[in-house]
């Protein structure tokens, strides 16, 4: 099937997600009639791709790797993105198209995070997939508490406190570990920073994406600031 340049053309099994899955492969089933842009599908399968990128600067540098039959990731926009909504049940999408009562999506290149051949997945377009990076902190507003508690117990004693330690763990907005980096764009600087490294990045430009089984990171390789220092 060919589509129009600048776009593929993909396939969902569903528009939303209606849940996720823990470690140990429970399902935890969601609302996702509240706020449904949430848990906008974010897995597609390709069925068409685009003979050339056209001259569009707004795809400058991007490439066409992805095959039919290859699975994307890509984002929450292509799903979600509608001209019109009527009322609250039924809106107009943008991208929605509709061939002998099959429903296909377009999906602008530079929504396509990563595309997933022979089960490895390949990032695209400048694309990073990452981890966030947690800290743990003392909450100093617990630690009093318990300190009042073992103060008024003479069956407690400080190193019972000490191990004892309530802490908060924090997600960092500004700081990433790379799970999958691919190429840039073309025309962009190829950078010296590898799978499992931690980066500082532009906190203004990451994304959390979450899949039925998985939760990462997703930005621009241009917004990586520094590699951190191990």
């Amino acid at each position: 099937m060919k589509c129009p340049v600048k776009y593929l053309l993909v396939r969902v099994d569903q528009d939303l997600y209606d849940g996720y899955r823990t470690a140990g492969g429970l399902k935890i089933f969601v609302d996702n009639v509240f706020q449904p842009w949430e848990y906008s599908m974010t897995e597609a399968m390709v069925v068409g791709v685009p003979d050339k990128k056209g001259s569009d600067p707004a795809y400058a540098g991007m490439r066409i790797d992805m095959r039919p039959g290859d699975k994307i990731l890509m984002s929450y926009a292509v799903i979600y993105d509608y001209v019109d909504q009527p009322d609250n049940d039924t809106p107009r999408y943008k991208n929605l198209i509709m061939y002998e009562g099959k429903k296909y999506w377009k999906c602008a290149l530079g929504h396509v995070f990563a595309y997933i051949r022979d089960g490895v997945t390949r990032m695209v377009n400048g694309w990073v997939m990452a981890d966030p990076v947690e800290e743990r902190r003392t909450d100093y507003d617990s630690l009093r508490r318990v300190e009042s508690a073992v103060l008024a117990s003479s069956a407690r004693d400080a190193e019972e406190l000490a191990t004892a330690m309530p802490t908060i763990v924090e997600r960092r907005r500004d700081q990433a570990k790379i799970r999958n980096i691919g190429q840039p764009l073309l025309g962009e600087p190829a950078l010296s920073v590898s799978e499992g490294e931690t980066v500082w990045i532009d906190d203004r430009y990451v994304q959390t994406y979450k899949t039925e089984t998985d939760e990462f990171l997703i930005f621009r390789q241009n917004k990586i600031i520094a590699q951190v220092s191990s």
